[in-house]
């Protein structure tokens, strides 16, 4: 019940700060309970129900273009399959799997 009050009082705006976005909690969560394993099990299981960047959600990568969440990568949520829509230079859209291009990255989600 913990760990999902962490969650929920990171991701939602409280009176004395913002929300914080759910790539940067996950991260917070993972860093906090590898110390214990009990604890980080628990935690590999609320995480397998929170998908950071659901299907068609808008996000931009650190080689400067904007792509869509097309397919959630089970294994590693924080690397799903994108569409990249603007890359200067190609006159068509390409996929890429973050979790075999680990190079790229997303660095925001466009609201």
């Amino acid at each position: 019940m913990a760990i999902a009050d962490v969650f929920d009082s990171m991701i939602n705006d409280r009176v004395y700060r913002s929300s914080i976005k759910v790539k940067e909690v996950i991260e917070y969560l993972y860093t906090t309970f590898t110390e214990n394993k009990m604890d980080r099990q628990l935690l590999d299981k609320f995480l397998r129900m929170v998908v950071p960047y659901p299907i068609g959600t808008k996000v931009k990568l650190n080689i400067g273009c904007e792509a869509v969440v097309t397919q959630v990568n089970e294994t590693m949520k924080l690397r799903p399959v994108v569409k990249v829509l603007n890359f200067i230079g190609l006159d068509r859209d390409f996929v890429i799997d973050l979790s075999k291009d680990l190079h790229i990255d997303i660095v925001d989600e466009i609201v």
